[in-house]
């Protein structure tokens, strides 16, 4: 994110295109999260978060290509897409929490899960300014990419069981036959 505002300040001395990548930001994830949700519920939600982590990756590596004012607009496109796919991963995560913990688990599964995203946002956001000053934006967003990469192999390697909904049209009763 830091870095991503190190590009727009870069290119330009907007306050206000600085500002509009939050609103950005926050728009696409609260427009998607409507049908993340339902996402969520229908299809895999392990092989959402793994597919989810890789496009993220690719939009968020996508930002490099801004190298002037005039394609300002293309750090907008990418950054609503990575919103939207964080907006189908968040509640996929959340969702398989109770696949993979026990119910008496399930409080401090949620607390713990709760209290490491905010403690890695920000951590994050402190070690990602020092890392943008050091390093530059190109290799942060390089990093920042292969997370999401990295992410993706975890998911892929957990096992996240998952049940079907099943839906019964016109199926009678087992009992009543």
């Amino acid at each position: 994110m830091l870095a991503l505002y190190a590009i727009i300040g870069r290119y330009s001395d907007s306050e206000f295109l600085l500002g509009l990548i939050i609103v950005v930001k926050m728009l696409s994830l609260a427009f998607f999260s409507p049908f993340a949700g339902y996402l969520a519920d229908r299809f895999n939600r392990r092989m959402l978060m793994i597919w989810c982590d890789l496009f993220r990756g690719v939009a968020v590596l996508g930002i490099i290509l801004v190298q002037s004012e005039s394609m300002l607009w293309l750090a907008y496109v990418l950054t609503a897409i990575q919103m939207m796919l964080s907006a189908v991963f968040e509640p996929a995560k959340t969702s398989s929490i109770p696949n993979v913990t026990s119910e008496e688990n399930l409080t401090n599964a949620n607390i713990i899960s709760t209290a490491t995203w905010s403690i890695i946002f920000t951590t994050g956001m402190a070690i990602g300014g020092f890392a943008t000053e050091w390093l530059g934006t190109d290799m942060v967003l390089i990093l920042d990419s292969l997370t999401y990469v990295l992410s993706a192999w975890f998911v892929y390697r957990a096992v996240i069981p998952q049940q079907r909904l099943i839906r019964r049209r016109n199926v009678p009763n087992p009992e009543s036959i």
